[in-house]
C-alpha cells in the first residue's frame, strides 16, 4: 500500500534538512584548534625535544655563592701540616678518614661521609675527584691513583661535601677539587730529595717565572721503592 504524506508536512522536512545540511557546512569549514594545554609533540608523543647543556669542565673554583659546601685548603696550611701525601694533607680535616688497607702509605683509602676514594681497583668508590676541573676517577672502576698527585704542585684544595649531580657519577659523599699552582712573577726554583725504608726514592724538582708576557710551571718529579715485603 502506497502511502500519501500530506502537505503541511512538506515544508517542516524541507526546513530540517536545510538546518542540517547546513550545520554540516559550518563544521567543515572550522579549522582545529590546539587547546592552551597542548603542545608540539615528537614522534613518541612526549612533548618537545629539550636538549640540555653543561660544561665538560669545572669552574676555577667552587664558593659557598654557588649553594654548596665547600671547604679549602691551600698550600700554606698543606706545608704547615707536614703532610707527605695528598691523602695525609686532608687528615686533619673533620670527617676525613684515611684507612692504611693495603699496607702502603702511598695506597690510602680516603673516606668522606661514610663513602671513599681508593687507588684500588674493586673496592665501592663514592667521591669524585678533579684536577683543574677535569675528573681523574677512571672511567671503569672509578679509582683514584693519588700517588700521580703531586703534593708540592697543589695551590689549593676544595672539599665540597654531599651529593650532587654536578659533579658526575658516584658522587656520593662529595667531590674533592684540586688546583695547581700557575706561573708566578718572579723566579722560582728547588730541588728535594727523600729516602726511606725498602730502598724508598723520590727526587721533586721545579721551576717558575715570567715568560715574556707570560708565566710557566713546570715539575718534575722520580719515585722508586721496592715494595713491601
Amino acid at each position: 500500500m502506497n502511502r500519501i504524506i500530506a502537505a503541511p508536512f512538506l515544508p517542516l522536512v524541507c526546513q530540517l534538512v536545510i538546518c542540517l545540511g547546513a550545520h554540516a557546512a559550518g563544521t567543515e569549514g572550522q579549522q582545529p584548534t590546539a587547546s592552551p594545554e597542548s603542545g608540539p609533540r615528537n614522534e613518541n608523543g612526549l612533548g618537545e625535544e629539550i636538549t640540555v647543556l653543561g660544561p665538560a669542565r669545572l669552574p676555577e673554583s667552587r664558593t659557598a655563592a654557588d649553594g654548596l659546601t665547600v671547604q679549602v685548603i691551600d698550600a700554606r696550611e698543606i706545608r704547615a701540616s707536614g703532610a707527605r701525601t695528598f691523602q695525609e694533607a686532608l687528615q686533619r680535616i673533620p670527617g676525613v678518614h684515611l684507612a692504611d688497607e693495603q699496607g702502603n702509605l702511598r695506597q690510602e683509602d680516603l673516606s668522606l661521609r661514610g663513602f671513599s676514594a681508593s687507588p684500588v681497583t674493586g673496592l665501592p668508590q663514592g667521591i669524585s675527584v678533579f684536577v683543574d676541573g677535569v675528573r681523574v676517577n677512571e672511567p671503569a672502576a672509578e679509582e683514584v691513583a693519588f700517588e700521580l698527585i703531586p703534593l708540592a704542585d697543589i695551590e689549593r684544595i676544595e672539599i665540597i661535601r654531599g651529593p650532587n649531580a654536578i659533579f658526575g657519577r658516584n658522587t656520593l659523599g662529595g667531590a674533592i677539587h684540586i688546583l695547581t699552582r700557575r706561573g708566578g712573577r718572579e723566579p722560582e726554583a728547588s730541588v728535594q730529595i727523600e729516602g726511606g725504608s725498602w730502598e724508598y726514592q723520590e727526587i721533586r724538582g721545579l721551576v717558575s717565572g715570567p715568560l715574556g708576557p707570560l708565566s710557566g710551571y713546570l715539575s718534575l718529579s722520580e719515585f722508586s721503592d721496592q715494595g713491601w715485603r
